[in-house]
C-alpha cells in the first residue's frame, strides 16, 4: 500500500501540467524562466552553482581567473576546440599590459561542443560590416575543454597556475588583445557561449532485452536526458540501472525521436548555419576577397536570392542556393539548463515538461517508470486501452461519480509561448497560436462569446519556433476539450495504474467509449477503486492536426514567407471605391512574420508584372484599368522586407470604370435602332445625351438611349406688315409717381 500511495504522489506531481492545474504550473515555469535568465550572463566575483546543460543552450559561465600581461606566448594546443579572430597562436609582445587572460567555468563536463561565442552580444568574428569586408576589429582567441581535469596548455604558457584543472567542469581560457587607444571591447569583455550539452547513454533493445550503452553520445532526446539525470550521482538522483524500468525509457525515447517535419528551414550557429550578408543588388557583391569566405552566405535584394561563395586566387564565384540550412524536426527535444541548487524533484519536472503529457511513476515492482504516448489517430488511441480497462455502467458505482469541466479562466482562445530562439542565437522570442487572422481564432472567439481568453507561458526545453508553436497549439486545444472524471469502479479496476488509458461507456454520464488517462487511484477496503482521470483526445496533441503544420521562422534572413491563400476576383463588388472595376480577396497567410501584401498585375500573361500597391487588409479594390484581360498576383511581405511566392488568379476581364461622363450623340432620326448617329453636328436634327462610366462607347448605340428633336420644322412665310410709325405705350416710374407717354414725349 505504501508503494501505491507513493505512486499517487508521483503522478500528481507529473500531471501538474494538466489543465486543471495550469495556473500553478504557469507560475512555477515563469519563476524558473526568471532564474534561467541569470545563467545566460557571465558571473564573476561570487560563488555560484555550476549548471547542467542538456541539448542546445546559451550560457554565460562563471569567471574564475583574470590575468593581465604584456605579451602572449605560443603553446602547443591541447584544447578540444579553438575559436579565434585576429589572434593566431604566435608569440608576441606589446610592451604594455594589453593582453587579458580569463578562465571561465562553463558547466558540468561531458558536453558535446561549444559551437559559437558572442562577445558583448556580438559574433566573436566581429561586427557585420567588418565581417563583410573581412576585417577583424576583435582580437581574441578561446580555448575550450569539454571535460575537466586537464590544465589548458595555452594558459600555463602564459602564467596561469597549472593546478587549474577544472575537475568535472567544462571550461574556457580566453585571450584578448586590448586596444588601449581605441578600446574595441568598451570595458572588460563579456562572453557568452553557445553549446551542445551533455553526452548521455542510450538504450539498446535485442530480443526483448534492454541494456544501457557503456559509451556516451550527444543527444537532446528528453527521455535519455532524464535517464542521465536520474543515474548521475554528482548532480542528479544517483540511481542504479536496477532501479529504472529501461524498457519504458526506451519506448519513450522512440516516441520523442519521431520525425514530425522534414526538410524545414533552420538557422543559428548551434546548428551550423552560416552568417548571411545582405546587399541591395547582386552586382554589389564583393568582386575581390582577401581570404576564403566559405563560411558566409550572400543575399541579393534585387534578385531575392541567396548565394554561397567560393574563391580562387582572390576571385569569388557565387552560386545560387535555396535556403541556408534545412533539417528535420523531432517530436520532442530537451534543450535546457538545470540549476543544481534546485531540488531534484523540480529538475525532474522541468525535463518531463519538455515531453508534453509524460508521466513519471514508481511501479509496484519498485522501479522508476517513464510513461509517454503520442497516438495520432483514434485507432492508435484505442489500442492504448488495455482490454481489461473498458468500464460500463455495470462496473461503475454511480453514487460516487462526478465530471468537472475547466473554468473560463482555464479555457484559451489564444496562447503565446516565450522562448529563447536558437535560430536567432538564443535571443528572446515568442510564438502565438492561433493567429487572429485565422479561421481557427474566429471560431474560438465566437465560441467564447467574443471574449478573447489569452495567456502566455515560458517554454521548458524548447528553443525553436516549431516546437514553441506546437506547445501553444496543444495548450489551446487541450484547454478547450479536456475535462476530468472521478468515479468508483468495482474490483475490475484493481489492475489500473496511473498513466493508463481507460474507456468509459455510460448512459447515465452520456459517454460512449470516451477515452480517459488515469491521474490517480485509491483502493478502498472493500476493493472498490476510486479513479481520477482526464479526458484524452489525440486531436488535442500538436502535429496531429493538418491545418497548422506550417511556420515562418525568423532567421537573419526569412527564406520561407508563407503566401496568402484562396485568392479570388469579383467584377461586381468593391470595398470603398465607387469607380472600382472589381475586387481581389484572399485569406491571410498563416505566418506571424507577414507585415502586408503586395498586389501586382500583368497585362501580358505573366511576362511583366506591375505593382498596384501594398495593403495589410485581405482585399483590394481595382480601379483605373482600361478594358482588357489581366492576371493578378498577391504576395506576402515579411517584416524583413522579403516576399513569398506569387499566388495567381488569371484571365480576368476588366471593364473600365470612371466617374460618370456624358456623350453627345447626333442623329438624323428618333429611332436608335435605325438612325444614323455621329459625335459631330452637321445637318442632324436629333440629339441624345448618353451617360456612361467606362470606356467611351462606339456608335451606333441602339439600346438605353433616347433621341429628341432639337431643330424645328420649316413653317409658312408670314404676312408683310404695314409701313409707318409703330407707337408703343411705355410706363415711366419716377419716385412715387408714374405716367404714360409716347416714347418721344418730353
Amino acid at each position: 500500500m505504501d508503494k501505491i500511495v507513493f505512486q499517487i504522489i508521483m503522478t500528481v506531481a507529473s500531471i501538474a501540467y494538466q489543465q486543471e492545474q495550469y495556473r500553478q504550473m504557469k507560475a512555477k515555469m515563469e519563476a524558473e524562466a526568471e532564474k534561467r535568465k541569470g545563467q545566460k550572463f557571465t558571473i564573476q566575483g561570487e560563488a555560484a552553482p555550476l549548471p547542467v546543460v542538456y541539448g542546445k543552450q546559451l550560457i554565460g559561465g562563471i569567471k574564475t581567473k583574470h590575468k593581465v600581461s604584456g605579451s602572449y606566448t605560443q603553446a602547443t594546443m591541447n584544447a578540444d576546440r579553438v575559436l579565434s579572430t585576429g589572434f593566431d597562436n604566435t608569440s608576441r609582445s606589446a610592451g604594455k599590459n594589453e593582453y587579458l587572460i580569463v578562465q571561465t567555468a562553463l558547466c558540468h563536463d561531458g558536453i558535446e561542443s561549444v559551437e559559437h561565442v558572442l562577445v558583448n552580444d556580438i559574433d566573436y568574428r566581429g561586427y557585420t560590416n567588418d565581417m563583410k569586408e573581412n576585417k577583424a576589429e576583435f582580437n581574441h582567441r578561446f580555448h575550450f575543454h569539454y571535460d575537466g581535469g586537464t590544465a589548458d596548455a595555452g594558459a600555463i604558457a602564459n602564467g596561469i597556475d597549472s593546478a587549474n584543472l577544472f575537475t568535472n567542469t567544462a571550461y574556457c581560457t580566453s585571450f584578448y588583445k586590448l586596444n588601449r587607444d581605441n578600446p574595441q571591447y568598451s570595458g572588460s569583455p563579456n562572453a557568452q557561449y553557445i553549446v551542445k550539452g551533455r553526452k548521455v547513454r542510450t538504450i539498446t533493445e535485442s530480443g526483448g532485452n534492454y541494456t544501457l550503452s557503456s559509451t556516451y553520445t550527444y543527444s537532446n532526446n528528453p527521455a535519455y536526458c532524464l535517464l542521465d539525470y536520474l543515474l548521475n550521482s554528482d548532480f542528479g538522483r544517483g540511481l542504479t540501472t536496477n532501479q529504472v524500468d529501461l524498457q519504458s525509457f526506451y519506448d519513450a525515447a522512440q516516441i520523442c525521436d519521431t520525425t514530425v517535419m522534414t526538410g524545414v528551414s533552420i538557422g543559428g550557429s548551434v546548428n551550423g548555419a552560416k552568417p548571411v550578408f545582405s546587399y541591395t543588388t547582386y552586382n554589389a557583391f564583393p568582386q575581390e576577397v582577401d581570404a576564403p569566405q566559405a563560411n558566409y552566405l550572400f543575399y541579393a535584394e534585387d534578385t531575392e536570392k541567396l548565394y554561397s561563395m567560393t574563391q580562387s586566387n582572390g576571385t569569388p564565384t557565387y552560386t545560387e542556393i535555396s535556403v541556408p540550412l534545412t533539417g528535420n524536426i523531432k517530436l520532442y527535444e530537451c534543450n535546457i539548463t538545470l540549476n543544481t541548487e534546485a531540488t531534484i524533484r523540480d529538475n525532474i519536472q522541468r525535463i518531463l515538461a519538455s515531453m508534453g503529457t509524460a508521466d513519471f511513476v514508481w511501479t509496484p515492482q519498485g522501479k522508476y517508470k517513464l510513461i509517454l504516448s503520442y497516438p495520432t489517430s483514434s485507432t492508435e488511441l484505442n489500442n492504448l486501452v488495455n482490454s481489461n480497462h473498458y468500464f460500463t455502467d455495470d462496473d461503475i458505482i454511480r453514487e460516487e461519480t462526478s465530471i468537472s469541466w475547466p473554468s473560463a479562466t482555464d479555457r484559451f482562445t489564444q496562447v503565446t509561448v516565450n522562448f529563447d530562439n536558437e535560430f536567432e542565437e538564443f535571443k528572446p522570442d515568442s510564438v502565438t497560436w492561433p493567429l487572429k487572422t485565422s479561421s481557427v481564432y474566429t471560431s474560438y472567439l465566437a465560441a467564447d462569446n467574443n471574449n478573447p481568453l489569452t495567456t502566455s507561458l515560458s517554454a521548458e526545453g524548447i528553443t525553436d519556433p516549431y516546437h514553441a508553436k506546437a506547445l501553444a497549439e496543444q495548450t489551446v486545444r487541450k484547454s478547450r476539450s479536456i475535462y476530468t472524471i472521478n468515479l468508483t469502479v468495482t474490483k475490475k479496476g484493481l489492475t489500473v495504474e496511473p498513466g493508463d488509458y481507460i474507456s468509459v461507456t455510460s448512459a447515465s454520464l452520456n459517454l460512449n467509449n470516451a477515452i480517459f488517462r488515469v491521474e490517480g487511484i485509491k483502493v478502498e477496503s472493500d476493493f472498490t477503486v476510486k479513479i481520477s482521470a482526464f479526458y484524452f483526445d489525440y486531436t488535442m496533441l500538436a502535429w496531429n492536426i493538418a491545418d497548422d503544420v506550417d511556420y515562418a521562422i525568423r532567421p537573419n534572413i526569412d527564406f520561407s514567407v508563407s503566401p496568402p491563400t484562396n485568392l479570388s476576383f469579383s467584377s461586381s463588388s468593391n470595398d470603398i471605391l465607387g469607380t472600382s472595376s472589381g475586387k481581389l480577396s484572399w485569406t491571410a497567410a498563416n505566418d506571424g512574420s507577414v507585415r502586408d501584401y503586395l498586389i501586382e498585375v500583368s497585362p501580358d500573361q505573366g511576362t511583366t508584372w506591375n505593382s498596384l500597391g501594398f495593403t495589410s487588409a485581405t482585399s483590394f479594390d481595382l480601379f483605373g484599368f482600361v478594358s482588357g484581360v489581366y492576371d493578378f498576383s498577391v504576395r506576402s511581405r515579411s517584416v524583413k522586407g522579403l516576399y513569398s511566392e506569387r499566388v495567381l488568379i488569371e484571365n480576368n476581364t476588366i471593364q473600365l470604370k470612371t466617374v460618370s461622363k456624358v456623350l453627345t450623340v447626333y442623329a438624323d432620326g428618333p429611332n436608335a435602332a435605325t438612325n444614323s448617329q455621329s459625335k459631330t453636328l452637321t445637318t442632324q436634327t436629333y440629339v441624345a445625351y448618353y451617360v456612361y462610366d467606362g470606356d467611351e462607347p462606339s456608335l451606333p448605340i441602339t439600346t438605353g438611349i433616347t433621341f429628341a428633336k432639337f431643330v424645328g420644322d420649316k413653317g409658312d412665310k408670314g404676312d408683310t406688315g404695314d409701313n409707318g410709325l409703330n407707337v408703343a405705350t411705355v410706363t415711366l416710374y419716377h419716385k412715387n409717381q408714374s405716367s404714360t407717354a409716347a416714347p418721344n414725349a418730353p
